[in-house]
């Protein structure tokens, strides 16, 4: 192969994992909302600061893309000022498609910056292109070379155990950050509608506010929407039960705790949706719910049932809907609502004191004023919101690659179901694409030994797969979960059959390129 085909072949692979590599940074974790917003709103969200270190990130994220797409470029024999014009033209058109997405993704910040830099990025890769293309190919060249000298199935057998050695170690000592109630304070109240302080009201109607110290399954749940009560088979897990239809008793069934007590103004407003509450008109228990949160802590489950309405689908906050807290910043959980959204944050010594590492997002709750029926279940590190029927459904894992994010501190302080699983597909892309280039550079080295090449194929892509998902079961305390595993499997096969089918022959193509 001459050095010409070999270097347009390094452009194209540049070119395709810089534009992977750009996507996956700037839009990650790919949640997106597509509100019908106006050319004002949008534009408005393009108002945000920005710093010496984003200039510089930019400008490094963007120079690959330049620098590939002016190699290509420069194949197809165009002159050094063409080249460099469509370089800048393309980085910029595609940073300003970046930036309009951006505007989606909630826990992004576009800025008119961001495109300005990322546009230098690109314009500084086709210019060291332009002016470094044969000095940076035979630098790369050599390095590769010299590389693929370790490329042996000793090394390269050694590296792969290695990796899982590492891998392992990880998985075991993530898990161990709890996810239990142990850092719960026993002297917060439970609220409804507001917090202690007053300056996190929430505006509608709540007809049934529900407590036990156990997580509901999928059956149960069911059971519940469809006979409307929950009491019957929760039996003596139930610790808290108010149902909000007489403004002037509001009295806990269970008779565990004390009445709720109007605080402000008791309110004169009930319909059929319950009783009505404003920042004028919430509820408090006199004394803290101890009690509840003993109860609570003893099992680390929970479920919570609630049945309302609100008054105003554009309420920020979030507004407390119910709150077990001291105030704004310190609580056991609170249920919010945060425009069409709901809301929850719950106390571990994972997620800090204040619950918002993440806090967990429900999309899409609230867009309309009719009473809806909300079921919160959590067991074994997994939170799971059920809205008025079994199939709207949504679960929230928080361990263990929301512990790995958080070392890490790329982890976003809200997270929806969207986000959830795309960390999640991220921490075992993390985990079995490395191992599988390793595999799949073994089996390269094996020459034409057929079986050995089948054998070891089968036993290094089942094997790990498995050892992570029994090691997660036992120190999670949670069920082997074979999605996991299926997860594992095609990431690793399609790692390692991109790798045999790319290196073939790539060391004698670094050899000619040298001769050359």
């Amino acid at each position: 192969m001459s050095f010409n085909s070999w270097g347009e072949d390094i452009f194209v692979r540049g070119f395709i994992a810089s534009l992977l590599l750009i996507l996956l940074v700037t839009l990650f974790p790919f949640d997106f909302i597509w509100n019908n917003l106006s050319w004002q709103e949008i534009s408005n969200r393009f108002h945000n600061p920005s710093d010496f270190t984003d200039f510089i990130n930019n400008i490094i994220l963007f120079f690959p893309l330049g620098f590939s797409l002016a190699g290509l470029l420069q194949q197809r024999r165009l002159s050094g000022v063409k080249v460099i014009l469509i370089v800048f033209a393309a980085s910029t058109v595609f940073s300003c498609t970046i930036e309009f997405l951006q505007v989606f993704i909630p826990s992004r910040k576009p800025t008119i910056l961001d495109i300005v830099t990322n546009s230098m990025g690109g314009l500084l890769g086709g210019l060291s292109c332009h002016l470094w293309k044969e000095k940076i190919l035979n630098y790369l060249s050599y390095y590769l070379r010299v590389i693929s000298r370790f490329l042996s199935i000793k090394y390269l057998t050694l590296g792969f155990l290695v990796y899982t050695s590492i891998i392992v170690l990880i998985s075991i000592n993530l898990p161990t950050i709890p996810t239990n109630f142990s850092n719960w304070n026993v002297n917060f109240p439970l609220l409804i509608g507001n917090e202690k302080t007053g300056n996190r009201s929430w505006n509608g109607y709540v007809s049934e506010v529900l407590i036990a110290n156990r997580s509901i399954d999928r059956e149960e749940v069911k059971l519940a929407f469809l006979n409307d009560n929950l009491i019957g088979f929760l039996e003596e897990s139930l610790i808290a039960f108010y149902p909000l239809n007489n403004s002037e008793n509001i009295q806990d069934k269970t008779n565990n705790f004390p009445n709720l007590v109007w605080q402000e103004n008791p309110t004169n407003i009930t319909e059929n949706l319950g009783v009505f509450l404003d920042k004028n008109h919430w509820l408090s228990t006199v004394i803290p719910a101890t009690v509840l949160t003993e109860k609570l802590t003893e099992t680390s489950e929970f479920t919570i049932s609630l049945k309302v309405a609100t008054a105003n689908l554009q309420q920020t906050g979030p507004a407390r809907i119910v709150s077990l807290s001291e105030d704004a910043y310190e609580r056991n959980f609170t249920l919010g609502q945060e425009k069409t959204d709901l809301i929850f944050r719950l106390r571990t010594p994972m997620t800090g004191e204040n619950g918002t590492h993440p806090e967990l997002l429900v999309r899409n709750v609230f867009t309309d004023k009719k009473i809806h029926h909300i079921i919160v279940t959590y067991a074994g590190s997994r939170v799971r919101f059920y809205i008025d029927r079994v199939g709207n459904f949504y679960s929230f894992y928080l361990a263990p690659e929301i512990n790995f994010f958080q070392l890490i501190q790329l982890l976003d302080d809200s997270c929806n179901s969207v986000s959830m699983r795309s960390y999640k597909f991220l921490y075992y892309a993390l985990i079995f694409v490395p191992l599988g280039t390793f595999l799949g550079l073994i089996i390269r080295q094996m020459r034409k030994r057929l079986f050995w090449k089948i054998l070891l194929g089968c036993s290094g892509i089942i094997l790990p797969c498995f050892l992570l998902e029994k090691l997660l079961t036992v120190h999670l305390g949670r069920s082997l979960d074979f999605t996991n595993i299926l997860l594992g499997l095609v990431l690793m096969v399609g790692s390692l059959l991109v790798v045999c089918f790319n290196c073939r022959g790539e060391r004698m193509r670094l050899d000619r390129v040298s001769e050359t």
